[in-house]
């Protein structure tokens, strides 16, 4: 918890150390998943790679994939990761799903997977507000109700 609030603080080294060193008590949880996102907003690309190489959940394999490709200017590849993720997991994987079209730029599937977020009681929800993939919809027309809608004060 404490390196996704420096995550989300926009503390790298700070939620890099954190990260790993959940990883050293826990390697499967979801600390890996945390700095693989880190690094490929530092364009770590490689280093993103190799620790998703050892991500044990397929679909978070997928999903940092999803970033990973993007990143490196595949985004063909981004989206059909992305709908394969859809696909398979909507029940299971709503908040992951939002970020992974906050991350290909899809404001109307952001809200729409916000949207089954809330209707799922997905958990992830409440990141809405402080996730930085977010950022750039924070001044979309949508996104005030849509956080009144997920508990949020305005």
């Amino acid at each position: 918890m404490l390196g996704r609030t420096q995550f989300y603080q926009d503390r790298s080294a700070e939620a890099e150390a954190a990260f790993r060193k959940a990883m050293e008590i826990n390697p499967h949880r979801w600390g890996r998943g945390f700095l693989i996102q880190l690094m490929v907003q530092q364009g770590r690309i490689a280093d993103a790679v190799t620790l998703n190489a050892g991500e044990s959940g397929e679909e978070y394999r997928l999903l940092n994939r999803v970033f990973i490709h993007w990143a490196e200017g595949k985004r063909e590849e981004s989206r059909r990761l992305l709908a394969e993720i859809v696909e398979r997991y909507p029940l299971y994987l709503a908040w992951q799903i939002v970020q992974g079209y906050a991350c290909l730029g899809d404001a109307d599937k952001v809200f729409e997977w916000l949207d089954r977020c809330h209707e799922q009681h997905d958990p992830g929800g409440h990141w809405a507000q402080v996730d930085p993939l977010l950022r750039p919809y924070h001044a979309d027309s949508r996104w005030l109700p849509m956080m009144g809608k997920l508990g949020f004060s305005a």
